[in-house]
């Protein structure tokens, strides 16, 4: 198992990273982006049709690797108030 349940991609969608956790279900987490005219949007979705609300919702350029981890270590589900800390080891 890992990400078979994620949903489709939408469109002209493309998943930049992929966060797969060490768990019994082992939970996927797809960050994905996408061109709106001179933007690039960004989501992140789960397999369980969680809500989250990211740290970062669209740029003018594609992401750094240091920008990427702060999106994700950023974002927040809308029943947790607990930031994702999966890449972030400076705690």
């Amino acid at each position: 198992m890992g990400g078979e349940y994620l949903p489709s991609f939408s469109g002209e969608e493309i998943e930049i990273a992929r966060i797969v956790l060490a768990s019994v279900t082992q939970d996927v987490y797809s960050i994905r982006a996408k061109r709106l005219g001179k933007l690039i949007a960004y989501c992140v979705v789960d397999e369980y049709e969680s809500t989250l609300n990211l740290a970062m919702e669209s740029s003018t350029q594609p992401l750094s690797l240091e920008e990427l981890i702060g999106l994700i270590d950023g974002s927040r589900q809308d029943d947790n108030a607990q930031t994702f800390r999966w890449l972030d080891s400076r705690d």
